[in-house]
């Protein structure tokens, strides 16, 4: 088996195989790669002698066992294996076990079966075109239609929540099987309530933030495949500031004190260092993502990120005071992502952090340019001064050089300021004594299209923070769905239930907590929910690579028997054979 044939992956990453055939085959996976094998043998007399065989050799077990038929192969979840083989003895496999083996394996994962099996006998709908390698036949797995990464805080750069993630058109949970449970629990991070980055997930990898750690698993089964202690990764508070990690697929990039850290996404392996091109040598790096060939950056104070998560006010639900001020960079940048040379850099004036966002080849952002304020050292900021001299600037992601400026008056957002790109506009929000105000500007040329205040649902449990999220044509802000182009109202209820994060959504469904996950069907306004599963308080569910991702998330919440694991939830889609229940 060799995926250098197909650009495929590695066999020395960890995963799961399966092997049709109990034999040599199985066994040589097992001791010679770090691939957990599971064995579909129809005979009954030859599955207990391997059993017997290789329980006195020592490897039957977690690594290596022997799952049952080629009828038990129907039970297993579709695409979840990341290769799939027939014993070296097996030259004219069934018609059924094909069909099974080609279900089984994930996007990009290998399919390998005999050279004398015609191409036409290897099922399409799962795989792509096989070729010939000795004498073997191998093809890898097809990419899932409509599947998208989710690359940063709030799906892309542009902060929508939204990453165009199609889910099968999945609406409600009763259209989704749970294809993995395990591991992490909740003992990775700090708590549930810190309002920490989002998990990220991109190229069929799954990638979860706890405390001063990072785990890697394989989104379709879960696998570890990972991790990584990075004490000064610590992050929190994000609805004031910005997140501190971004992936591309290939690599992943962290803000990481005075260096953005580059690694290896399949390994982990650190790449590079990059320092900040900061204005003055002791800044961190604060801001980070991944737009076109660039690597965008803010240079941050060192005190400025908010590291506490020991205590209840650490929950950061307040509405105003301390902890609700906003994290201020001293200049953005955008470096080449591949060599870490610089572009460009802007250091007019205090960048916002929690505005930060890329609108296709313009980055858009609030910028305070009050003398007062920029000579002192803080770089959290709140205060009447913080609000009476932004400016809303614009400027082209190529070259740094301005698009348009125009200053900005915005009710004050002592709660919470939030910027978002989408469908061709920029979307500046605030929020504040029991109100939101909605400012929609056009993403080429700043002009304001439309503005308007709506009342909060209530000051707690995350509802003050609400912000917005958008999906073909419809802006969400709790408790209210409303029209982009016009900001009219229609609709003014989410799912009822306890809440206390943010929300996320593929085409056709909202995900939350709503007293325990709900899934929120957009059209109908149905809401489907798995009982004892809990998020955080922010976002810990993302749909992404074709499937709901969720890493457990609700560790330390005292309001509920949860079940503290993580899961991966794939949608039924037609046209494939389905699994039996």
């Amino acid at each position: 088996l060799d995926p250098r044939l197909l650009a495929g992956r590695s066999l020395d990453e960890p995963g799961m195989a399966v092997v049709f055939g109990a034999g040599d085959t199985a066994r040589s996976i097992a001791v010679s790669t770090p691939l957990r094998v599971m064995v579909i043998e129809d005979d009954p007399i030859r599955r207990n002698e391997y059993r017997e065989q290789w329980t006195k050799e020592g490897i039957h077990g977690a690594r290596l066992s022997i799952a049952g038929d080629t009828q038990d192969a129907a039970h297993l979840p579709a695409r979840f294996a990341d290769v799939v083989c027939f014993d070296q003895s097996i030259t004219q496999p069934t018609e059924s076990a094909v069909i099974q083996a080609a279900r089984l394996v994930q996007p990009n994962g290998l399919l390998a079966v005999s050279a004398t099996v015609p191409d036409q006998a290897i099922p399409r709908w799962s795989v792509l075109p096989p070729v010939v390698q000795g004498d073997l036949r191998v093809a890898r797995g097809r990419p899932i239609d409509g599947a998208q990464p989710w690359s940063h805080m709030y799906g892309g750069p542009d902060n929508s929540a939204y990453a165009g993630e199609t889910l099968g058109g999945a609406e409600q949970f009763d259209q989704l099987d749970l294809q993995w449970a395990g591991r992490p629990g909740p003992r990775y991070q700090s708590d549930r309530g810190n309002r920490k980055p989002s998990p990220l997930a991109a190229d069929g990898r799954l990638f979860m933030q706890g405390l001063d750690r990072i785990i890697a698993v394989d989104a379709y089964n879960g696998t570890v495949l990972w991790e990584l202690g990075i004490p000064e990764l610590r992050r929190f508070n994000v609805p004031r500031d910005c997140s501190n990690w971004c992936t591309d697929g290939d690599r992943l990039y962290l803000a990481t004190a005075g260096r953005a850290t580059v690694l290896d996404a399949a390994s982990g392996t650190l790449l590079n260092t990059i320092p900040v091109p900061a204005p003055t040598p002791d800044n961190h790096w604060g801001y980070i993502a991944r737009a076109g060939d660039l690597l965008l950056g803010s240079a941050v104070a060192p005190d400025a990120p908010y590291t506490e998560f020991w205590g209840s006010e650490h929950w950061y639900d307040t509405k105003g005071g301390a902890l609700a001020a906003k994290v201020c960079s001293d200049s953005i940048f955008a470096l080449d992502a591949e060599t870490g040379e610089p572009r460009w850099s802007r250091s007019e004036g205090l960048v916002v952090n929690p505005t930060i966002t890329v609108n296709a080849d313009t980055v858009c952002f609030l910028e305070c340019r009050d003398a007062m304020l920029r000579a002192t050292d803080n770089r959290r900021l709140v205060g009447d001064r913080f609000w009476q001299n932004l400016h809303l600037v614009a400027l082209d992601l190529e070259t740094g050089q301005v698009r348009w400026e125009r200053p900005a008056q915005p009710m004050p957002g002592t709660s919470l300021v939030a910027m978002v790109a989408a469908e061709g506009r920029i979307i500046l929000q605030t929020s504040n004594t029991g109100v939101f105000a909605v400012y929609v500007f056009d993403a080429d040329n700043g002009e304001m299209e439309w503005r308007s205040n709506y009342k909060w649902e209530t000051d707690h449990h995350g509802k003050h923070l609400s912000r917005p999220l958008v999906v073909e044509g419809r802006m969400y802000l709790r408790p209210l769905t409303i029209d982009l182009d016009s900001g009219d109202v229609l609709a003014s209820s989410f799912p009822e239930g306890h809440q206390c994060g943010t929300y996320t959504a593929s085409r056709d469904a909202l995900f939350l907590r709503a007293g325990e996950m709900a899934m929120w069907d957009r059209d109908s306004g149905s809401a489907t929910r798995l009982s004892r599963v809990r998020p955080d308080c922010w976002i810990s569910t993302i749909p992404a690579e074709g499937m709901l991702l969720s890493p457990e998330g609700g560790g330390g919440c005292s309001c509920g028997s949860w079940m503290e694991t993580s899961m991966g939830l794939m949608p039924r889609r037609t046209g494939e054979p389905e699994p039996s229940p």
